[in-house]
């Protein structure tokens, strides 16, 4: 199982790196949202060809996620994208005997480019922005939650494309996206693994707030400058709040393209066998290809 995020920007490099992603022949592949820049019918139909063009029909099931991104043209394209590769919803589970992977809708609410990066997005779960009962909206989160309680011993790999906390910038004000927090807190035990986008780098984290390996894989496309500093903590961080930690691992974070200088890209892939998971993280540019750069067992 592959898994890429914020791929959906066209451009040369990111369909590279998904050629390499094609290399390991993965049975599913995996976006973790945001088809840029605002995911018109133009933009999804770029990412439907170029995906296609990596993955012909019949070699992966292919699964998108939904952005904020993916909202900000209104959503039409993003949804008839679905329909194009055979999704039927914007969430979704995937299970075998031993594993669900569940992924989370948390775009459909971070609509608006104007509010910025730092708002607390949350799962739909039948309230509005001000969390307020809204009899037209439905509960995603009672889909999940069902998935959760009739896991069984599975265990789980959660997806969505926002981050839970990052050490990049406040999230509404926290650390922690609380909204989002909230209603997964008591799921959290079940959940060997998070992974997430949004955020242009790669980045693997100590456990924190309950989640036990939470990972950012949201650097499948987008330049990151080498003078940038993604795996520094925000000095807008409240005051009295710790910020997440990183693995004490300087191979688990993405090196420097010296012929661009730039960030190199990554993209990471999962493998279950049994009851056993392994999660592999990769390194890319287009100098050198793709490199493994670090993996764990679940």
């Amino acid at each position: 199982m592959a898994i890429i995020g914020d791929w959906g920007t066209g451009e040369a490099r990111a369909q590279a790196l998904l050629r390499a992603v094609a290399q390991h022949r993965p049975d599913v592949l995996i976006h973790l949202g945001d088809i840029y820049y605002s995911c018109d019918m133009r933009e999804a139909d770029a990412f439907f060809r170029n995906v296609t063009a990596a993955f012909p029909p019949g070699s992966a099931q292919v699964f998108t996620l939904c952005g904020n991104h993916d909202m900000y043209g209104g959503g039409v394209p993003y949804y008839a994208l679905l329909d194009r590769i055979g999704q039927p919803a914007s969430f979704f589970c995937l299970r075998n005997a031993s594993w669900q992977i569940l992924a989370m809708d948390t775009g459909y609410n971070d609509f608006d480019p104007f509010q910025g990066g730092t708002a607390a997005t949350w799962v739909q779960d039948g309230t509005d922005a001000h969390g307020r009962p809204a009899a037209d909206q439905y509960s995603e989160l009672e889909w999940h939650e069902h998935k959760f309680a009739t896991a069984g011993s599975r265990r789980t790999v959660l997806l969505s494309h926002h981050p839970l906390f990052t050490r990049n910038s406040p999230i509404s004000g926290s650390v922690c996206n609380e909204r989002l927090q909230a209603q997964i807190r008591q799921w959290l035990p079940q959940v060997a693994l998070w992974l997430w986008g949004h955020e242009h780098s790669q980045v693997v984290y100590t456990t924190f707030s309950g989640v036990t390996r939470g990972r950012c894989l949201g650097a499948s496309a987008i330049p990151v400058p080498g003078t940038d500093t993604p795996y520094d903590v925000s000095r807008n961080f409240p005051r009295g709040q710790d910020a997440p930690g990183l693995q004490n691992d300087p191979l688990t974070r993405l090196g420097i393209d010296q012929a661009t200088g730039l960030y190199d890209l990554g993209y990471g892939v999962l493998t279950l066998a049994g009851a056993t998971g392994t999660m592999r993280y990769y390194g890319f540019n287009e100098t050198s290809g793709a490199r493994l750069v670090w993996e764990e067992t679940l």
